[in-house]
């Protein structure tokens, strides 16, 4: 009977065990085949589907390749053939523009077609006779003027210019040279309808409930989508903050063919959606054109729900059986409870034992009154005092508290008392005596245990705590008096444009006797420290950007007004959101610097003798005189003038004489100038003038001669006197040159022809 009771025992403990866990192993493998199985018809209907994108997206771009390549030969048979007998007088403007109404009717997406011989000259065009047609010869104008001097270079090919796309126009287009008889005669300028083209081509595509097709040129610009709203934005913008998309944007500028997917969450109702897209690109001259097909996951085939639905049941099937074997885990670990608990039990001294000898402390119990005798105390009292556990217990030849420091003891034992008093845990930092006479410092932690006159808790060595801390205080000690004698200005100042603290160097650069002089009377930065308060704002523009910044430089002023200039080096500190809390850094005065800077920009650009403008300035202001002539259609004179019996002072009373001769002339040349005017000295008794916005010869000629009669006066040197002439030549621009060299050659040239004449006099 007994044998029995225990076989039933057995059969219900181990038999319930044998049959489930080989019914979970057979469900959980038949149910993860069955989502595997699932998962790959989900792919292989998703690859099919996108291969039927990518296919059309190849078909559509083709064709859409083909008609841009028409309209290339098209354009072609006009530039090198129609147009040169047009130009050549063997065709009438009536005939090119009807021939022009030929191509645009059998090219239904070429809209407009113009021939321009300059920017602002249009020879031939198309009947304009819609507000589009009157569109899209505005824009004719534009690409035409904008390029008319980078096609002129061209002996064949076209460009592309970048497309007008907005909600209410969106043409492309194409600028080709024409050439008659080896000569460059002007260019012809097509404009294309995108809306053809996509009408044709894109709009039909459509794959499932949702999909769509659009058009984006090489740099993101949407070209054609169904939400007019987004035509012309970039789509790195309007997908800025979905990785994915951005990395198939990508993909799709640099690949000319490819598919790929990707998951946004729609903002109407919040879901996460997985799109299909498949792209080919298009070339049409140096333009990229990408034609791409977007469809949701759903669309790519009706049976997608049943799977969801599956897979949603195959879910929950492995919900219940998990349920199942938690329950049964449960059931099983329930009887297994009652021993494993004896067994901890058995092992609780051997593991309270193990913990205390591997915690970083020591760990005891003690009574709660002095000299609180230890009831026990781990082994590592013998690595932190240098005694035995034994020495400290009950009988033992030591207590613990002996070993407290003298001049300790009374606040530890106060702190022990209070907290008894109050029932609650006590923490103390102190000092100990160790056997060998050292001392070290210890952190203890204690708290009563309820209804026992006794105590426990633990005690840390934090020796090494403690002179790290005595470290860091010299070490902040010394960095203070580093700050406050740095040669530097040291400061910390808030993003609102207030000082926190600045040493007894930056109080100094400002005027300032001490920091603290300074931090109260100084509570606006940008109109307390700057000369140009907006430098204070470009500061912080460049700090909000980019975290810091090395070496900006602004004025500053003083406390009693005058200014110096500062370098500035600061570092922005920022909290998790990247708002600027505070902007540590230095300042140096380099006020000096600045000062050699300018004296060596101005030995670079003045004559050292005269102070007119070198030849270097000279340049610069020719070119910048000749750029304004060029924009307002005015002249500029240049007059180039060489000093007559100069040689003469110099051979006869030395350089120095002749230098103070030229610093004179310079004096009297200078007096028969405008203000817009400009005078140099490029060398030698050579001066160049250049008189700006001048109209008739007549106007030039006066100022000649009043230069030549400022010269009739003696010059008195010493005592002997000199009588000094000036020969001049006279260039002007447009109608001798357009070249600045060129002029200056021209002025150079007449200048000798005055001479030759018999000095004293100017010459064109």
């Amino acid at each position: 009977m007994i044998l029995a009771a225990k076989k039933d025992n057995f059969f219900k403990r181990w038999i319930p065990l044998r049959l489930v866990i080989p019914l979970i192993l057979i469900l959980t493998t038949a149910s993860y085949l069955c989502m595997k199985l699932d998962t790959m018809s989900i792919r292989d209907q998703e690859r099919i589907f996108n291969e039927q994108q990518a296919l059309q997206t190849k078909l559509v771009a083709t064709a859409l390749e083909d008609k841009l390549g028409n309209i290339v030969e098209s354009s072609t048979t006009l530039a090198q053939y129609s147009l040169v007998d047009f130009i050549n007088n063997k065709r009438s403007p009536e005939s090119i523009k009807k021939l022009f109404k030929i191509k645009q009717n059998d090219l239904a997406a070429l809209t407009l077609i113009s021939f321009h011989s300059s920017p602002k000259i249009e020879p031939v065009t198309s009947e304009i006779n819609s507000p589009k047609l009157i569109q899209a010869h505005r824009v004719a104008q534009e690409w035409t003027e904008k390029y008319f001097s980078a096609v002129s270079g061209m002996r064949s090919g076209f460009i592309t210019p970048k497309p007008v796309i907005n909600e209410n126009k969106r043409l492309a287009g194409l600028l080709m040279p024409v050439w008659a008889q080896q000569q460059f005669a002007g260019i012809l300028t097509i404009v294309i309808d995108l809306d053809q083209l996509t009408d044709k081509y894109i709009t039909p595509l459509q794959i499932g409930k949702f999909g769509s097709g659009y058009i984006i040129d090489g740099s993101g610009t949407v070209i054609y989508d169904q939400e007019t709203e987004i035509l012309g934005q970039n789509v790195f913008s309007l997908h800025k903050g979905y990785q994915s998309l951005i990395k198939i944007d990508s993909r799709m500028l640099h690949e000319p063919y490819g598919s790929g997917e990707y998951s946004f969450t729609v903002k109407r109702n919040q879901h996460v959606e997985r799109k299909l897209v498949a792209w080919h690109s298009v070339r049409f001259g140096e333009m990229k054109l990408v034609v791409a097909i977007s469809a949701p996951e759903t669309d790519a085939t009706n049976s997608m729900s049943s799977i969801r639905a599956v897979r949603s049941a195959m879910l929950v099937f492995l919900f219940l059986l998990f349920f199942a074997i938690i329950f049964f885990f449960y059931y099983h670990r329930s009887q297994q409870l009652l021993l494993r608990q004896n067994r901890e039990l058995k092992s609780k001294d051997n593991v309270f034992e193990a913990i205390a000898g591997n915690a970083p402390g020591i760990i005891y119990k003690c009574n709660i009154s002095q000299p609180y005798e230890m009831h026990y105390i781990s082994a590592k009292v013998r690595k932190v005092t240098g005694y035995d556990p034994e020495d400290f217990l009950k009988g033992g030849k030591s207590m613990y508290y002996d070993l407290v420091h003298p001049d300790d003891r009374t606040g530890l034992k106060n702190d022990i008392n209070k907290a008894i008093s109050l029932n609650k845990p006590f923490e103390h930092e102190y000092r100990i005596i160790c056997s060998d006479g050292s001392e070290r410092w210890v952190y203890e932690k204690g708290t009563r245990l309820p209804d026992e006159g006794s105590m426990v808790g633990f005690i840390l060595d934090i020796t090494d705590r403690k002179n790290e801390e005595k470290a860091l205080k010299q070490a902040e000690e010394n960095y203070s008096a580093l700050v406050t004698t740095a040669p530097l200005g040291i400061f910390q100042t808030t993003p609102q444009g207030e000082f926190i603290s600045a040493n007894s160097q930056m109080a100094a650069y400002y005027g300032y006797n001490s920091s603290e002089s300074f931090l109260s009377e100084t509570t606006d930065i940008a109109r307390d420290c700057y000369v140009l308060p907006e430098e204070r704002e470009r500061l912080l523009t460049i700090l909000k950007k980019f975290g810091h910044t090395n070496n900006f430089e602004a004025r500053h002023k003083h406390k009693d007004g005058t200014t110096f200039w500062a370098s500035e080096t600061i570092m922005a500190i920022k909290d998790e959101a990247g708002n600027i809390l505070r902007m540590d850094g230095f300042l140096m005065d380099i006020s000096n610097r600045k000062e050699h800077e300018e004296t060596m920009r101005r030995l670079a650009m003045f004559d050292n003798l005269t102070g007119l403008p070198n030849r270097v300035l000279f340049d610069d202001r020719l070119k910048q005189a000749l750029s304004q002539a060029k924009r307002n259609h005015m002249k500029v004179a240049i007059l180039y003038a060489d000093l007559d019996n100069f040689k003469q002072v110099n051979d006869e009373l030395g350089h120095m004489a002749g230098d103070t001769v030229l610093k004179e002339v310079s004096g009297r040349f200078s007096d028969c100038l405008r203000a817009s005017d400009t005078l140099s000295r490029i060398g030698g008794d050579e001066f160049i003038f250049i008189l700006q916005d001048v109209g008739t010869s007549n106007e030039i000629e006066v100022v000649a001669q009043r230069i030549i009669d400022s010269m009739r006066a003696p010059f008195y040197i010493g005592e002997k006197v000199y009588r000094i002439g000036v020969s001049i030549g006279i260039a002007t621009f447009p109608d001798k040159s357009e070249d600045k060299e060129k002029l200056i050659r021209i002025a150079d040239e007449a200048m000798y022809k005055a001479k030759s004449m018999g000095k004293n006099g100017y010459s064109f």
